[in-house]
Order: structure tokens, then sequence, then C-alpha cells
């Protein structure tokens, strides 16, 4: 009994020991082919010009699995099921799926985006996708600029966007104008914008070639206008200049050849009408007047004094315009010279422009680029004294005649002054040069995190001066002038960390930076007074000098910042971005030298929920 129950128990070991073996095979077989459905895939993201995008972000569809393209363009994602599905996004460039079909290796080439969702707008010390901003910005491109054939950037920004009013000075030729973002914000401290060139922030644009224009944002609320602190009280303008694009080099030559003319003129009365109801007012009232016709047959009373032939004409515009730009896989150029001349509709007004510019960018590693902008203008502008000239047009007698019988022009009769020979005698103008260069360098730690440091100075040299000579004066006035020169300059140094990463559907960014900016300017003023001869207008050739309106003075200031970013968005559907600026002043109080500026802004674009979706045939894009 004993022995066959041993052999029992052996054969049912034996048993469950084959069970077990079963079992191992079974899982074993079932594995395989589940190893076998699984891949490790490798590639690169290129553009269409075959140079690599860094920071792309690839990942397999429907799954966890993702990648971002590295400093050449290449990825690797492991464990794909061999029918994935790739996505491939990258700003400023149209989202792509691509199918794998059990492939190891794929190179992907993405188009520019066509779509003005995916359009990349600069937002100050970084840009994002129109699609993903949460702050009111308007964004003018090149075309359009184009398209207005503008002779400075207020003419290029003239009616191109909601929310932003201009007025010009006046119509003298090279005037300048005033811009204002959704109404004036501030009183009694400048309600001009700032305005931010290449990263340059700048008070004056009036020197820039409209032709060197790559796009121009424009931030009108306070949640995209905080990362610039306390100048950005008015908005902020920020234009940015164009640079090579890869290819041949490129030559372009623009001459432009346009005319104006005042377009409605005021009615003057005319010589006759003058008389008759001169005669009237005699007749009624008596009064002997001086302007009496004493001598009819005088040759200065037969005139026909209506000056605006004499003072308007149609004035001519002529631009020039040449660049030369390309790029390599190395280095970008981008060199440009202007000239513009403009006659103004008065006579003796004109405006002359001188521009010149270079960019340029050299990738000295696969991680450091650097690059350089520079700007030099020179303008000259003569005029008139707008309020006194236009003005007299109306005080002077109709049938006085402009010219006594010699052809010299009348000036000064009875104590008014001809409005044709205030035009043609008095001296008015303005010389100005600026300069603006920038060093920058940008490094790259990975293809998340990059470094970038901007060096850069503005000089500027303005003159202006007026001489009023004696033929325009009356028994008791003096000739007189003045010549007043500007000089200022500053310098700026900006350092900032940037990191930018897409894991899936989140996408998120986060920049952290300082700032420090100094400013001098200094001016100086002499005026005098009795010139001893009209001819020479300089102030060696007066007399006296006024010793009140004579001053030379100079102002320093300074500001340091520091300012951070943050970004998030969920398919772009959930997004929220803040800004945080802390500025330290000179110009603040002493005991308030520090302020601090915080943003926040918050958007949901509802037309990608799920229950909009009937209205995908209509409805493109709608957001809160």
């Amino acid at each position: 009994m004993m022995n066959l129950d041993r052999q029992r128990s052996l054969s049912d070991r034996f048993a469950d020991l084959k069970k077990f073996v079963l079992v191992c095979l079974l899982l074993m077989s079932a594995q395989l082919p589940l190893s076998a459905q699984t891949i490790t895939l490798s590639g690169t993201v290129t553009d269409q010009n075959k140079q690599p995008l860094i920071g792309a972000t690839v990942y397999a569809k429907g799954t966890s699995i993702g990648a971002t393209t590295d400093l050449t363009g290449k990825f690797e994602l492991r464990n794909l099921a061999e029918n994935t599905t790739l996505v491939i996004s990258y700003i400023g460039y149209s989202t792509k799926e691509v199918a794998v079909k059990g492939k190891t290796e794929v190179n992907i080439v993405l188009e520019e985006a066509t779509n003005t969702l995916d359009d990349v707008v600069v937002v100050g010390y970084g840009s994002v996708r129109k699609r993903d901003l949460t702050g009111s910005i308007t964004s003018v491109d090149s075309k359009t600029i184009m398209e207005r054939n503008p002779t400075n950037l207020f003419d290029a920004l003239q009616g191109a966007a909601p929310g932003v009013q201009i007025t010009t000075n006046s119509g003298a030729p090279g005037e300048g104008a005033n811009i204002r973002i959704r109404g004036t914000s501030t009183f009694g401290s400048g309600t001009n914008p700032l305005y931010v060139v290449d990263e340059m922030p700048m008070d004056d644009i009036s020197a820039i070639n409209p032709n060197d224009i790559q796009s121009i944002e424009i931030l009108k609320d306070a949640a995209s206008a905080a990362i610039y602190g306390s100048r950005s009280a008015n908005g902020v303008i920020i234009i940015t200049t164009k640079k090579g694009v890869k290819g041949k080099p490129r030559v372009d030559v623009k001459y432009t050849r346009s005319w104006s003319k005042i377009a409605h003129r005021l009615p003057l009365t005319s010589p006759d009408e003058f008389r008759y109801f001169n005669r009237q007012r005699l007749r009624l009232t008596g009064d002997t007047g001086k302007y009496e016709l004493i001598d009819s047959l005088k040759p200065f009373f037969n005139g026909n004094g209506n000056q605006y032939d004499q003072l308007f004409r149609t004035s001519a515009k002529d631009e020039v315009n040449l660049s030369v730009s390309g790029a390599t896989d190395k280095m970008s150029y981008y060199l440009s010279g202007g000239f513009y001349n403009e006659d103004g509709i008065v006579v003796n007004s004109a405006y002359k422009r001188y521009t010149t510019r270079m960019n340029a960018t050299y990738k000295a590693s696969k991680r450091l680029t650097i690059g350089n902008n520079f700007q030099f203008t020179y303008s000259d502008q003569s005029g008139i004294n707008e309020s006194d000239v236009i003005g007299n047009i109306y005080n002077w007698i109709p049938y006085w005649n402009i010219f006594d019988a010699t052809g010299e022009i009348m000036h000064n009769v009875g104590g008014k002054n001809s409005t044709y020979a205030q035009a043609m005698l008095e001296k008015n103008g303005k010389k100005q040069f600026r300069g603006s260069a920038l060093l920058y360098g940008e490094f790259r730690f990975n293809q998340y995190l990059k470094f970038r440091t901007n060096v850069s100075g503005y000089m500027s040299t303005v003159r202006n001066y007026y001489f009023k000579p004696s033929k325009l004066l009356n028994t008791t006035g003096h000739t007189e002038g003045y010549d007043k020169t500007q000089l200022g300059y500053n310098w700026l140094n900006e350092n900032y960390l940037s990191y930018d990463r897409s894991i899936r559907e989140h996408t998120f960014s986060l920049m952290l930076g300082n700032s420090t900016q100094a400013w001098v300017s200094e001016v100086a003023q002499v005026r005098g007074q009795d010139y001893s001869t009209d001819y020479i207008w300089t102030l060696n050739n007066a007399s006296v000098f006024k010793t009140g309106d004579n001053y030379s003075e100079q102002e320093k200031h300074a500001l340091a910042s520091f300012f951070f970013r943050g970004t998030y968005n969920w398919k772009s559907r959930y997004l929220f971005a803040g800004n945080i600026r802390y500025d330290g002043s000179s110009r603040f109080a002493q005991n308030k030298r520090w302020g601090f500026f915080p943003s926040a802004s918050v958007g949901w674009r509802f037309s990608d929920e799920s229950f909009m979706s009937w209205s995908k045939p209509f409805l493109d894009d709608a957001k809160l």
C-alpha cells in the first residue's frame, strides 16, 4: 500500500509540473507577439529650407509617449506601436500628423503656418503664437506696411490697428506725430507709448525707415504691457526689423515718386470785393480809415494780394531704397540704405533723410549665436512758423501787391508782414543725427533652456536754429535768432533665461531676467539780437545776447529692473499668462525708489469644446 501511495504522489507532482511548464510556455508565447509590436523610432524635424527646428514637440497620438527635438532637430521615441500616428508641432509652423507604419526612422518637414492664428507674435523678451495670446495685442506685418507705401512709421500705423489714434503735429515735411493707444492714460508725464526696436527701448522712432520693418506689435492692455513696468502706462509698440532669409543673395531696389497739394483753400475776398466792402464801410461809418484808396493808380494798390498761389505749391516726394540680404547655414545678413526727399506744399519747406542699417547673425556653434543690429540716420528739416505764416495770409490786404516794381518781395507794410515774404526770408530748421547699436549673444543649454544677453547704445544730436531778418521787422523790432543743440545718449544691458517646453498637450514657458539702463541729456542754447547784416544769420553776427534765454543744462537718470513671465496652456484651450516687473528708478521719490508691476490674464477657447462642435462649419475660432 505504501508503494502505491508513493507512486500516486509522484504522478500527481509530475502532472502539476506539466501544468506549470504549460502555463509558462503559454505566457512566453503571449509575450513574443507583444514584443514584436513595439518599435524604437528616431528622426529629424526641419523646416522647408532643411534647417533643424529646435524644441519641436513630437508625441504619439493618444499616448503619453513624447519627446522634444534637440539642437540638431533630432528626436527618439521608444516602445511605440507599429501603427502609431505622430503629432509634430512648432511655433509658427502648421501642426503635422505622420503615420509611422512600422518605420524606425522618419524625416519630417514642417511648413510655415498660413493660418494667422499660428503666426508668431512678439510679446517682449520672447514670442508666442497668436492663437495662445491672453492679452490685447495687434500685429501689423511687413506686407501690410508696404501696401501703404509709407514714408515714416506713423504713416504705416495710420488706420492699421484698432484702438490706435495717430495725430500729426502739422503738415510740415518731416514733422512727427503723437500716438495714443486706447486714449490718454497719464497726465503731465507724457502720453506717448514706449517704443521697443529690436529689444532696444526708444523715445523717438521717426528715424526708422519703414522699408526695414518686418513686423509691428502693439501691446494695448496692462496684462500685455506690464512686462515693461513703469514705462508701459501708455502702451508699448514693439518693432522688429528685417533679417536675411536663407538662399541666394537678394537685392531689392525701390524708387517711389509722389505728389501732394493743399486739399482745401479757405475763400478770400478778391481785390474788387474788398474795395466794394471798404467803400460801404466808409459810407456807413464816415471813417476815413488807413486803407482808404487815395491813389488808385499806384501799382502797389492795384495788385492781387491773394497769396495762395505764391505760398502753396504742388510738392514732390522722392524715395529710393536699396537692400541686400541673404543667409547661409552659419550666418544671415541684411544691409539697407535709403534716401527720402520731400518738398513741402508751403514754399521754402523741405525734409531730407538718409538712413542705413546692418543686421547680422552668426552661428558660432550649435549652442552659441551672436549678432548685431546697427542703424544710422541723418535728417535735415527746413520749415516755417505755421501759426504766423498761415495766420498772416488773412491779414494781408487783397489789393496790395506781393512784389514791388523791381520784382522784390514786399515784406512789412503798415505793421503787416507778407506771408510769402515771411516764408521765404525766415530761417527755421533742424538737423539731426541718430545712431543705435545692438550686440547680442544667445546660448542654448539644451532644447528647452537658453540664455540671452543684449548690450545696446543710442545717441542723438539735434541742432535747431532760427533767424528773423530786418525786412520782417516793424519800426520797434529787432533782428533775432537762436541756436539750440541737444545731445542725448543712453546704454542698456539686458540678461534673461528662457525655458520653453511642451509635454503632450501641455505647453508652458518661463522667463526670468534683469535690465540696467542709464540716460544722459545735454542742452545748450544761445539767443542773439541786432544782427549787423541779414546776409550772415549765424550768432557770430549778433550784437546783443539775451542773457535770460541763454543756458546749458545736463540731466542724468537710471533704471534697474527685474522681470519674470510664466505662461501655460492645455491644447491651446485653457490659457494663463502672468508677468512681474520690479523697477527701481532714480526718478522715483527717494522713499519709494522701487515699484512693483504685476499682471495676470487667462483665456478660454470655448470653440474647441465638444459642446461647440455644431459650430465648426461657420466658426473657426472663439476665445474669451
